[in-house]
């Protein structure tokens, strides 16, 4: 017969795994997509590129930021890039619940008590920068559709909007 130790033994490991698994490509692709956004908005921010020889790329960069057209394009990509997360921090959210029901389940020791805190921590940490990078992208979005349709032009892209 399967005890109850047992059955709380398997559930620790797979929420570790399911945290192991989903916390880390979470934070990696929030966090790119965050330098990627500060990038945008600073090459946005410039009016010209000055006279010192800057790379090829760094110039095409710059001319597709400089177009709402292009702007809203890297912005959409990005979105679509923040979008493949979503089953993650799912996944992130199903840990949290079972380190809630595990943390306060009576016969774990201290030690366990304050790792499963310490996990809880690490995944609410997770879930909330990545949701708020998420609303970032989508609050830029929404500021260049209204310049758009404030400067009388259309978005071919309505997938968002």
């Amino acid at each position: 017969m399967i005890e109850s130790d047992d059955i709380f033994l398997a559930m620790t490991i797979v929420t570790i795994m399911m945290i192991i698994i989903s916390v880390p490509s979470i934070l990696i692709t929030v966090r790119n997509s965050s330098k990627q956004l500060k990038r945008y908005k600073t090459l946005r921010s410039m009016n010209n590129l000055g006279n010192n020889p800057l790379p090829q790329h760094i110039v095409n960069e710059w001319n597709a930021v400089k177009s709402p057209i292009g702007y809203t394009t890297l912005i959409t990509e990005e979105i679509e890039r923040l979008n493949g997360i979503r089953p993650a921090i799912f996944q992130t959210e199903i840990a949290f619940i079972l380190i809630v029901f595990m943390a306060f389940v009576p016969g774990y020791s201290s030690a366990i008590f304050w790792i499963m805190i310490v996990l809880l921590v690490i995944v609410t940490i997770t879930v909330i920068y990545g949701s708020l990078n998420i609303k970032m992208y989508t609050v830029e979005y929404l500021t260049i559709l209204q310049e758009l349709s404030n400067n009388g032009e259309e978005s071919r892209d309505n997938m968002y909007g």
